[in-house]
């Protein structure tokens, strides 16, 4: 295979390929300077100078780079090196896609689909928020990361065909209305009509992924391309529960509302989506294998302190947020109902701790939300005021692409009048010396040495000629004319040149500025937002430990109160009203 390993783009060396499709390459990179380790995503050689694909590249690198989420793959820069290679600089992400683990697995278990779901909603969400639509949501475009504060960390990839919503259709054709885009298995209704799109289009797609999570194979397939765009306008997929009876009615209900034909029907954002997913989890309604539960020894007979304990107060799954938080909001009441005369002082102890953990989660959580806030902010800012350059800069280069063209087009009649008076001056000379040598020739000498009068003999002739010579210069006028005129234009085309070369160079130029100020100020965003992301996981995992701690002790202090009030030590423990 052809690549690009071992090959410099601007600061970067791509030192071995990770993934090539027929689009793009995505090459593992390391900075020459700074000796980071970064993904660039690289256009395919045969796409290299053709305008379509390289716009859409140098797009997603846009697009993405204006969106700052976790659950979305960062990009640190874009553009276009030597020879017109279009390529974006992301984070270097290890893990697997979702398309693998289902490859690997076949099916992913309820509670864990929720949980990934949730997470894909949250990044479609930001994004939303800044009217882009991704449009190609699939489990080859979900990544399960590794080496973050929780397994199944999702981010999304390849935002290569996302519709901006703010763009001028015009300017972005290769993702206007009208077009197809999209991967037929993963399309929605609006895609495969080539309608206009919104975020309930990505919802569409959503329940795809949950659907062929939930049963190992994708809601609608076909061989024909053209026919599987059908089955999504016209069919409706097959029930869930016909095919795995133990995902609940709840959550089938869930993927079959995304999966609606009209996005009327459908939920109408990915907030919504995201508040129903974390709805069945906080409920343990998602189906699959039961929730875990503290038991009680075969022995007990005390059914209502099994009540609060199973019902209550269910031992959360580290690493799930949702889940913890349900967690934090029983257990204060399980414990007062569990020990009303006093909780256990190493319960009480690990209590403390986990509510001071807590406290300081919640203030580094909400320090990282304004964080991320005022860089999303800052970054539309300086969008909006790159937006104004970007639009004259190519008002301009259209204008002088325009006169360009016409300059060319002047001196090609140029030349050809040239050609032509040419011609007519090279005529106008053989004529002309023509006539000089009849007029040579006009009298000569008879064999006797008398004069002979040749006139009447080339009279007609030279007449002829004269008029020839007549015709040629009145050609040769009009040749003229038509060349001053030509080069009438051509002057009148020479300043608006000029001007607006030095208009291209200001803006540029001003533009540059303006691109390295928003490249550092977002560096310093990035930076501070960084930093306390890095607080806020060492704090979940702090707290993860505490709680790990918490249900280690809650269970050996449950074993030993039930023991204690089997043998009939202790009186029945009654849930509060």
């Amino acid at each position: 295979m052809d690549t690009l390993t071992d090959t410099r783009l601007g600061d970067y060396l791509l030192t071995g390929l990770i993934a090539a499709g027929g689009m793009a390459a995505v090459y593992e990179a390391q900075h020459v300077r700074t000796g980071g380790r970064y993904a660039v995503k690289v256009l395919a050689r045969n796409l290299q100078n053709r305008r379509d694909p390289l716009a859409r590249i140098l797009q997603e690198g846009r697009v993405i780079c204006s969106l700052l989420h976790e659950h979305i793959v960062r990009v640190f820069e874009y553009g276009t090196a030597e020879e017109g290679i279009g390529f974006i600089v992301m984070e270097l992400l290890r893990g697997v896609t979702l398309a693998e683990e289902l490859a690997r697995r076949g099916t992913l278990e309820p509670d864990r689909i929720a949980f990934i779901g949730r997470q894909i909603c949250a990044g479609l969400d930001a994004a939303h928020a800044r009217g882009v639509y991704h449009r190609d949501i699939k489990p080859a475009n979900i990544m399960l990361v590794e080496g973050q504060r929780h397994r199944d960390f999702v981010k999304l990839l390849d935002f290569g065909i996302a519709k901006l919503h703010a763009d001028d259709p015009a300017k972005l054709a290769a993702t206007a209305t009208g077009m197809t885009l999209g991967t037929p298995q993963y399309m929605s209704p609006e895609q495969a009509r080539a309608d206009t799109i919104d975020a309930r289009s990505d919802i569409y797609q959503v329940g795809l992924v949950l659907y062929e999570t939930l049963v190992g194979t994708p809601a609608f397939s076909d061989p024909n391309p053209v026919t599987l765009m059908g089955k999504h306008l016209t069919e409706r997929p097959r029930p869930i529960r016909d095919r795995r009876p133990d995902v609940s009615i709840e959550m089938e209900r869930l993927v079959l509302r995304c999966l609606e034909k009209s996005p009327s029907a459908r939920f109408q954002n990915a907030r919504e989506l995201q508040a129903a997913l974390d709805e069945l989890a906080s409920t343990g309604t998602t189906g699959g294998m039961s929730p875990v539960r503290t038991r009680m020894p075969p022995s007990s007979t005390d059914p209502e302190a099994e009540t609060v304990m199973g019902g209550n107060l269910r031992l959360p799954t580290l690493g799930n947020p949702a889940d913890l938080e349900r967690y934090a909001r029983n257990l204060s009441e399980v414990l007062d109902q569990l020990w009303p005369d006093g909780v256990p002082e190493a319960l009480q102890a690990i209590q403390d701790e986990l509510w001071s953990l807590t406290d300081d989660q919640a203030r580094v959580g909400t320090d990282l939300a304004l964080a991320r806030a005022d860089a999303d902010a800052l970054a539309q800012e300086l969008e909006a005021r790159l937006r104004p350059l970007e639009r004259a800069i190519e008002s301009l280069a259209n204008e002088q692409s325009t006169l360009e063209s016409q300059m060319t087009a002047s001196r090609s009649d140029e030349a050809r009048v040239l050609a032509r008076v040419r011609a007519l001056d090279a005529e106008y000379a053989t004529i002309y010396t023509e006539i000089e040598q009849h007029q040579a020739a006009l009298y000569g000498r008879n064999a006797r040495g008398g004069l002979v009068d040749f006139r009447d003999l080339f009279h007609e002739d030279i007449a002829a000629r004269l008029d020839q010579l007549e015709d040629i210069f009145r050609r040769r006028t009009g040749e003229a004319e038509t060349l001053s005129g030509i080069r009438a234009r051509m002057a009148d085309l020479l300043p608006r040149l000029s001007d607006i070369e030095q208009q291209l160079y200001a803006l540029k130029k001003s533009r540059l500025s303006l691109e390295t100020e928003r490249a550092s100020t977002l560096a310093r965003m990035e930076f501070k937002v960084t930093d306390l992301d890095n607080q806020h996981k060492d704090l979940e995992r702090a707290m993860e430990h505490r709680y790990l701690q918490l249900g280690l002790a809650f269970r050996r202090a449950i074993s030993r109160l039930l023991e204690d009030r089997v043998s009939g030590a202790l009186p029945p423990v009654r849930a509060k009203s």
